[in-house]
């Protein structure tokens, strides 16, 4: 268990007393009450403590973290209104999505990639969702198969008003690798040494 321990301390160290969002003490008379109340407001609604831990996770775990921006659905009121979707994140499985820069020296994401697969009735549906700056495209595999390899059907596609790709990738260090990574042949080792006890 190295490698739990290794990412359970790493985790607690930065996260076990929650990230405060709060405003810069120098500037507290320009405090703007509504932000303030919208800040808080976005961060409970999201489960913010949690998501960061997830997150941290993940970057442990993996060397990558991805977070997805999306709307919520818009529930219409009593009398007929439908207000603004609500803004929400979730972390996605570090396994199941990418994101693809350009060649500049800054390296602007050009867009992000999520992929998975439902399985109904032992049959396997490969799905993939591409998030561009404007749009996310919903593809879905033309054939029920064991491999996600084959022809991809455009089933649906929305905007999105982010103004920028809504999947963030998230890196652990400059090499992208899990903060235990480096000690795996030293916990194989182990392993074996406790094993043959």
């Amino acid at each position: 268990g190295f490698a739990k321990f290794i990412t359970n301390m790493r985790v607690g160290y930065m996260f076990g007393k929650p990230i405060q969002f709060k405003y810069n003490e120098d500037a507290s008379d320009n405090v703007n009450p509504k932000v303030d109340g919208d800040l808080k407001d976005f961060n409970r609604k999201n489960d913010e403590q949690y998501h960061e831990k997830v997150m941290k996770t993940n970057l442990s775990v993996t060397g990558r973290a991805y977070e997805l921006l999306y709307s919520g659905e818009a529930v219409e009121d009593e009398d007929g209104n439908v207000p603004t979707p609500d803004v929400k994140m979730r972390a996605i499985d570090p396994a199941t999505a990418f994101v693809v820069y350009d060649t500049s020296i800054d390296q602007h994401s050009l867009f992000g990639v999520r992929y998975y697969v439902v399985n109904y009735d032992n049959q396997d549906q490969y799905y993939v969702d591409v998030y561009t700056a404007d749009t996310t495209y919903h593809f879905k595999s033309s054939t029920t198969s064991e491999s996600p390899s084959g022809d991809y059907t455009l089933i649906d596609q929305e905007s999105t008003n982010f103004g920028a790709v809504p999947l963030t990738e998230f890196i652990n260090n400059e090499n992208r690798t899990g903060d235990w990574e480096a000690k795996l042949d030293e916990i194989d080792s182990y392993d074996l040494a406790m094993s043959e006890m």
